[in-house]
């Protein structure tokens, strides 16, 4: 309690502060003279009674800054003058002010920018369910050091591996897909999965289902899962909107679930229609990002050399980071 109210006191100390320093300057000149009349009743001349008077007192000035700082927050009171100072002198100079501001903008901004993305990157946890278990995939090996894959790598990764739940990849080159039929045609930005993206993720819809396996097979029948903004914006929150037809690059959709509103994955995604590969003898094309989700108590390097051992006659090695 007793700290609380010195506390509250010295904050009093910071206001009125011209009043209060001009009141105790007067009281130490009185306690001056009083001093310098007691010296001068003991027999000394005028000069040497002022001067044993002030080595009494300890010094005017010295006395009057203890007590300022006893009074106030020297440190507030330091940075108070340092505002003062710097407003007075960004008001001599407009120009160099009006810079000033607009570079802290920027800086500022710039560092708020970056500290989202790692923020949502890298210090949130993935919204998905047990994201530790999530993992990518990469080819490593001479010529090799890189984030996609074939889909030779990734059929072969798909039908041998032993240590991954659920595999999948998708395609980062998919920037969108032209619809047409609902409106006006237009660019919906999208990507291309593989059936057991979601079931990777550990995302379920609110509407309708996820890929079955037999979708990816290429020849199968086309189907696409939709955000649940797509679904309130061309679909008009329509329930029945689950199983009809959404034309998309031309070809014919069928929409077979709608996501949750707060599910994402890339920037701005709306669609996401299944992707059919072409068992393929051969790569490059490097294509394909892959992830995965491994099985309960599979370690990294458990699974990168599982991953390896998979691919056959491609003499392949992977990396497997977690996401």
């Amino acid at each position: 309690m007793r700290n609380l109210r010195v506390l509250l006191l010295r904050l009093g100390g910071l206001f009125r502060k011209d009043r209060r320093d001009t009141e105790f300057s007067r009281e130490i000149e009185s306690h001056l003279q009083m001093h310098i009349g007691d010296n001068l009743r003991a027999g000394m001349d005028t000069e040497e009674a002022r001067r044993q008077a002030l080595i009494k007192l300890g010094g005017i000035e010295q006395t009057k800054e203890s007590y300022r700082e006893r009074r106030g927050l020297p440190v507030l009171d330091t940075l108070l003058q340092d505002l003062r100072f710097a407003a007075r002198m960004l008001s001599k100079n407009p120009g160099f002010t009006v810079v000033a501001m607009l570079t802290l903008g920027l800086g500022i901004g710039a560092n708020t920018a970056i500290f989202s993305v790692v923020n949502g990157v890298m210090l949130k946890p993935l919204p998905y369910r047990q994201p530790d278990r999530l993992v990518s995939l990469f080819l490593h090996g001479p010529g090799l050091d890189r984030g996609s894959m074939g889909a030779a790598d990734f059929l072969a990764l798909e039908e041998r591996q032993q240590v991954f739940e659920h595999v999948s990849a998708f395609s980062p080159s998919s920037v969108g897909f032209t619809l047409t039929g609902l409106g006006s045609p237009q660019m919906v930005p999208g990507t291309s999965v593989t059936p057991d993206f979601f079931s990777v993720l550990g995302i379920l819809p609110v509407l309708g289902r996820t890929f079955l396996p037999q979708e990816g097979r290429p020849g199968g029948n086309l189907s696409v899962v939709v955000s649940y903004g797509f679904w309130e914006q061309f679909l008009h929150a329509d329930p029945a909107a689950v199983g009809s037809s959404v034309e998309l690059d031309g070809k014919s959709y069928t929409v077979i679930g709608v996501l949750p509103s707060d599910f994402h994955f890339g920037p701005r995604n709306e669609l996401w229609p299944v992707l059919q590969l072409e068992p393929a003898k051969q790569r490059p094309p490097y294509w394909l990002l892959t992830i995965g989700r491994l099985k309960p108590g599979i370690s990294e390097a458990q699974a990168a050399a599982d991953a390896s051992s998979s691919q056959g006659r491609f003499t392949n090695n992977f990396l497997v980071r977690t996401i």
